[in-house]
């Protein structure tokens, strides 16, 4: 019963939620652009769409990852900074590769058999699981090497806040 009561009042407040939506989710947007300019020296023709992907998967990442590493990390800079820079790294890789799984499955389901049936479903499986091996593949590096930069910032500044 105590560690639920730990759990609920390790909760971000509501602006902690949206400050961290907004301040991940745009971060993230100009790191991606950043590694576009930096990488390529030019903009390709959808960089729109991929930063409104990376960027609304890293703000739907950020106040899971705040609650989750408030649970774990207590009063202790160490284990905040990794609990922050684990839960942000695995949750907005995970939100942003369900995203696109999701855009994915979208496209090919016109081509999928009946809804709810057994080919249905395989082919749902197998279509996300190739969106989500696709994006690791070709997305991840996107990431590089801003995004990893902004991730040790904001972890150093979880950290900071948390042993304050």
């Amino acid at each position: 019963m105590q560690f639920l009561s730990h759990v609920w009042q390790s909760r971000p407040s509501v602006f902690e939620a949206c400050l961290g939506f907004v301040v991940w989710g745009g971060t993230v947007s100009l790191c991606l652009l950043g590694d576009y300019l930096f990488w390529q020296a030019m903009l390709p023709p959808r960089t729109l769409e991929i930063t409104a992907l990376f960027g609304f998967g890293a703000a739907i990442a950020a106040p899971i990852a705040f609650w989750c590493a408030r649970i774990i990390a207590r009063k202790n800079a160490s284990s905040a900074f990794s609990a922050m820079f684990i839960f942000l790294s695995i949750g907005t890789v995970g939100a942003t590769s369900l995203i696109f799984a999701f855009n994915f499955w979208l496209y090919f389901s016109q081509w999928h058999g009946t809804f709810f049936s057994k080919l249905w479903l395989i082919q749902f499986v197998f279509t996300f699981a190739s969106a989500i091996y696709q994006f690791m593949v070709s997305g991840l590096r996107l990431y590089l090497p801003f995004g990893l930069l902004a991730l040790v910032a904001a972890s150093f500044w979880f950290s900071r806040s948390m042993t304050r």
